[in-house]
């Protein structure tokens, strides 16, 4: 049997122009005072246009924050705006550095965990807890057989110095 031909595929470039978002401003704003965080932020850029995503960088460790974000706008018009306004705008005793980002700078990155609060990780708790999770008996066994060679070890060393002690 002869195939059918099907018709012709419509170009991706057409479809992906056809389906990309529309174009948005996106500002770093750095020298951020502490105190002005994620919850300070949003209300204060919003009065300029609507903000879309808000993330302030933040460090895993302490979950204290690095002292910059990025602020993404619905209309890049608005992003110059607030940059030229906001630029070396004194806000507790610190000059803001503002300035846009062009697009294809944006890191796609960029924007893990906005718009959602940031979650310390606890890493105490974590090496806490696996170090005292429950053992299996090969774990048990060989955990005693290094106790018993340091023992062993520990001994050999005093004998050799000369000294005569036997440890319960």
């Amino acid at each position: 049997e002869r195939l059918k031909r099907r018709p012709a595929a419509k170009p991706i470039v057409a479809l992906a122009a056809a389906v990309a978002p529309p174009p948005t401003g996106v500002i770093y704003v750095g020298h951020l005072p502490h105190g002005f965080f994620e919850e300070q932020m949003r209300p204060f850029f919003e009065q300029f246009g609507v903000v879309t995503r808000l993330r302030v960088s933040r460090c895993k460790k302490t979950a204290r924050s690095k002292g910059y974000a990025f602020v993404e706008f619905a209309e890049p018009e608005v992003a110059r705006i607030v940059a030229d306004a906001m630029n070396g705008y004194l806000m507790f005793e610190k000059n803001l550095r503002v300035h846009v980002v062009a697009p294809e700078d944006v890191h796609p990155t960029t924007w893990k965990g906005a718009n959602r609060p940031f979650k310390r990780i606890n890493f105490a708790q974590q090496a806490a807890a696996k170090a005292n999770r429950p053992r299996t008996d090969a774990e048990r066994d060989v955990q005693a057989r290094r106790l018993l060679s340091a023992e062993a070890r520990t001994k050999r060393k005093l004998a050799d110095a000369g000294i005569d002690y036997d440890y319960p």
